[in-house]
């Protein structure tokens, strides 16, 4: 009989390998109607559970042979990476604990921790363990040349089709397509892999086809779902992409970008009430997470609900996020032009709790100065009448620009050039986009760029190049095409600059891109010029 046991495990262990999981459980299963408690045969069947994604019977059949077996820590480690797959992490992270002397054990402890968000934690722990999945997870709290380092590390300690595959994702996320394909055909049967680098060849169709497959032998891993979902979405198939997205949030709850593909594509789809339903339903599972906070946010005042809007950026001020006090300023001026009492309310809260914030201070000035001139308006007029938006707008960006904000130094310019309200002077609006780029604001050196190069009554070609010199070499992209243009299309042209900040601007747009000529005629033609 026991012959015939191992007869059938031998098979089936093939057949498992093979990814023919229905035909290894059914020969896994008459070895243990010969044998029930045969080790290796509930072992299988728990691999096969797992495997198929059927969480309740790779636990059940795991955790009876850890009772039977009970001094056979694989077995323990096993049912641990179920666990931590299933998302349940402090189930994991105790059997793991239990190991605590095997350094494998441990760093599959520190990725319990990332997972959790806890790099402090995890990166304490990956540093006592040198082995492979430690310096994987270091190279996941690294960026640049350390997580490649990290990578590095790993492979040499290791180098196996896990530390290989590393390699190959990380050359692929980088775009660096000469050194991903190395480490890509080291792994011809890793379909997650191939599926990647076909995608990055621009062959979505045979990438979809591999991912589908894969989802198939691993229901389970919610990674090939997201990266179907993205090669789906990259060939527009919306259907299989939303379908794919819903899939990953089934499997990973807290899978944040998932979540925000899958609004995003809700609301190019015009079901905007189901984009901010899904953010809201994420933002109750996860109150603290700062990134679904801000991404509600940012629906909500797209959709125009200012109040809700609001009351999530204070969340975010509230877990000491920083750099959204331009975005509340917005909103409760927005605000102010509709319900002038709440806005008032809201500055007066922010000032309040975030006392040191210089712009809520700021803020709270100007609507208490707009409110009282809203007040004489109506007392002048004997009425009730509403202050015209343009006033309104005028007198907030006046107060605003005087406290020397630049964005609104911006907006005061343009209300003044094209005379929003007020009477047109191109002075003044040179004045207020002048304050406002040599704060660095960008948009003002541009538009300044373009009236001296424009406009009749102040066309000054010298001081309209000096502009938009100044906004392409602090990165503004438009700039840098305009001098491209400038200077390859003027008498006689000027190829070396024109060569100059066409490339600037290419390799800002295609930072990967190591043949530019591939995506820009203009590129190779003047490269031609400049050589011959």
């Amino acid at each position: 009989m026991t012959n015939n046991v191992d007869a059938l495990l031998d098979t089936a262990f093939y057949d498992y390998n093979n990814a023919d999981y229905a035909l290894a459980e059914q020969k896994v299963r008459q070895a243990l109607l010969l044998s029930p408690t045969h080790g290796d045969a509930l072992f299988l069947l728990g691999l096969i559970a797992y495997k198929k994604g059927v969480w309740s019977e790779a636990i059940d059949v795991l955790s009876l042979l850890i009772s039977l077996y009970p001094d056979h820590s694989n077995y323990r480690l096993v049912l641990a990476e179920v666990y931590q797959n299933h998302g349940d992490y402090e189930k994991a992270k105790q059997l793991y604990l239990n190991e605590a002397k095997n350094p494998l054990a441990m760093a599959e402890v520190g990725w319990i921790e990332l997972e959790q968000g806890n790099k402090k934690e995890a990166r304490a722990i990956f540093r006592k363990n040198h082995v492979p999945r430690s310096f994987l997870g270091l190279a996941e709290l690294s960026q640049g040349t350390q997580r490649l380092t990290y990578l590095q590390k790993a492979f040499d300690v290791d180098p196996t089709p896990v530390t290989i595959r590393a390699l190959a994702l990380y050359y692929l996320q980088e775009q660096d397509y000469k050194k991903a394909r190395i480490y890509v055909q080291k792994l011809p049967d890793d379909k997650f892999v191939q599926a990647l680098w076909l995608r990055s060849q621009h062959q979505e169709a045979e990438a979809i086809d591999l991912l589908k497959k894969l989802t198939i032998e691993k229901a389970f891993v919610w990674e090939n779902w997201f990266e179907l979902g993205k090669t789906a979405e990259s060939a527009n198939d919306v259907s299989l992409a939303e379908s794919a997205y819903r899939r990953v949030l089934d499997l990973k709850k807290e899978a944040l970008e998932a979540c925000q593909r899958l609004a995003r594509l809700l609301m190019k789809e015009g079901r905007l009430s189901e984009a901010v339903d899904l953010y809201q339903k994420l933002a109750r599972e996860n109150p603290q997470n700062p990134e679904m906070l801000l991404a509600i946010a940012t629906i909500l005042e797209g959709l125009g609900e200012t109040s809700e809007a609001l009351g999530l950026y204070f969340d975010l001020l509230s877990l000491g996020q920083k750099g959204f006090s331009s975005n509340i300023e917005q909103l409760i001026l927005k605000l102010a032009k509709t319900d002038k009492e709440t806005a008032l309310r809201f500055g007066e809260g922010w000032v309040k709790h975030f006392p040191k914030n210089k712009t809520a201070q700021k803020v709270l000035k100007a609507l208490k100065v707009i409110l009282l001139f809203i007040c004489l308006w109506a007392g002048m007029a004997k009425a009730q009448m509403p202050l015209p938006d343009s006033d309104l707008n005028l007198l907030w960006q006046s107060k605003m620009a005087a406290s020397g904000d630049p964005a609104s130094q911006y907006e005061l310019a343009e209300i003044y050039e094209y005379g929003k309200g007020v009477p047109k002077s191109l002075p003044k609006a040179i004045h207020y986009y002048q304050l406002s780029a040599a704060q660095n604001y960008l948009p003002s050196a541009l538009q300044l760029g373009r009236l001296f190069a424009h406009e009749k009554a102040v066309l000054d070609k010298e001081k309209s190049l000096q502009w938009y010199i100044y906004a392409a070499n602090r990165g503004e992209m438009q700039a840098a095409n305009y001098l491209f243009h400038y200077y390859d299309e003027s008498v006689p042209p000027n190829k070396q600059q024109a060569f100059y900040w066409l490339e600037k601007m290419l390799k800002s747009v295609f930072p990967g891109e190591s043949d530019l000529a591939r995506v820009s005629a203009d590129y190779e033609r003047l490269k031609k010029e400049l050589v011959s």
